[in-house]
């Protein structure tokens, strides 16, 4: 028996691709945009003035949003290791763009906090990366917009679940990272 699934664009009328093929058709489509988003980062200057690139751009983002957080949270929230987090601190500490004092809970640990240039350098990228996207998508219809901004929170979702479920012991049914460090 084939599964069938509809698929549909704004300007197509709706057709059916057999399950298979539209699994195959998705997994072409994702390694596709993968391949551009890394063509697009190794091109860009997009983090100048931050010499932690993306990681660093990622780590003041989620302080911005969530506040000082200790090392733990943010790596829990990035889906990284806590040493990972550690060396990018540490390098970030070093260009001024965060500051660490201690936990009122636990003495023993460190809050992290954007400093007013970290936060400042966070805002410049942001902008640059939404006028960016905003020449991309101009002249997408805002429905198709809405949808891919829906559809990549549901990804982006399910991804998080995936590698929390990795990071759980005798979990066999998924990918280890250290197999395949780009993604689906």
């Amino acid at each position: 028996m084939v599964h069938t699934t509809m698929t549909t664009t704004s300007a197509i009328e709706p057709t059916r691709v057999p399950e298979g093929e539209r699994l195959t058709a998705l997994e072409r489509e994702l390694a596709v945009l993968v391949r551009h988003l890394e063509g697009f980062g190794r091109r860009s200057d997009l983090y100048g003035g931050m010499g932690t690139g993306r990681a660093g751009y990622l780590l003041l983002m989620t302080l911005e949003e969530a506040g000082p957080s200790t090392i733990g949270t943010l790596a829990a929230t990035l889906g990284l290791d806590a040493s990972t987090v550690t060396r990018q601190i540490s390098a970030m500490e070093a260009e001024g763009l965060i500051e660490r004092s201690s936990d009122p809970q636990d003495r023993r640990c460190s809050v992290i906090g954007a400093t007013g240039r970290g936060s400042s350098l966070m805002q410049g990228v942001r902008g640059r990366r939404i006028e960016r996207i905003d020449a991309l998508l101009r002249e997408w219809p805002a429905g198709d917009v809405a949808d891919l901004e829906r559809l990549l929170g549901s990804l982006n979702s399910a991804i998080t679940a995936v590698a929390a479920r990795q990071n759980q012991p005798g979990d066999a049914t998924t990918p280890s990272p250290h197999t395949d460090r780009h993604g689906p």
